[in-house]
């Protein structure tokens, strides 16, 4: 193993973001190469030293500390209005087509029964009757007639 490659993943080592093989790898080389051990040695104590520090505070700047739990709450709200903004599209959606099927769909309905309801509400209110009379194969209403 080239020693090369086992710096340039040292960084890597010590965050646990390597595969198994590879840190069994580079343990052995460590435990061989007295350079590489030395390398390791001072990329952990800079990590560490780095893990020490505060966060850099800028004079004369807006610069404030923001926390891990008040990013993640922010984060969360605003998914949360992502959802609702989604849920509310969908129902105006949905609610639309209700309405556009609900009138296409009776439009024939109340034409026909309409027509007929009135005939016979007027038959029975008044007791006149309508008579359609044919011309040029149109149908109009005429005049009433009485029934007694």
């Amino acid at each position: 193993m080239r020693c090369q490659w086992v710096v340039n993943k040292l960084s890597a080592y010590l965050d646990g973001e390597l595969m198994k093989e590879e840190n069994r790898d580079i343990r052995r080389h460590l435990f061989s190469c007295h350079s590489c051990e030395q390398e390791f040695n001072n990329i952990r104590a800079l990590k560490e030293m780095m893990g020490k520090m505060d966060a850099p505070v800028f004079p004369g700047t807006a610069y404030r500390s923001v926390s891990i739990d008040e990013v993640k709450k922010r984060a969360r709200i605003t998914r949360i209005k992502e959802y609702l903004i989604l849920f509310f599209a969908s129902m105006v959606a949905v609610s639309s087509l209700f309405l556009f099927f609900a009138y296409f769909s009776t439009q024939d309905q109340y034409t026909t029964a309409s027509v007929q309801s009135y005939e016979d509400l007027h038959k029975s209110a008044s007791g006149y009757s309508f008579e359609p009379v044919e011309r040029d194969h149109d149908f109009e209403v005429t005049t009433l007639e009485f029934q007694p």
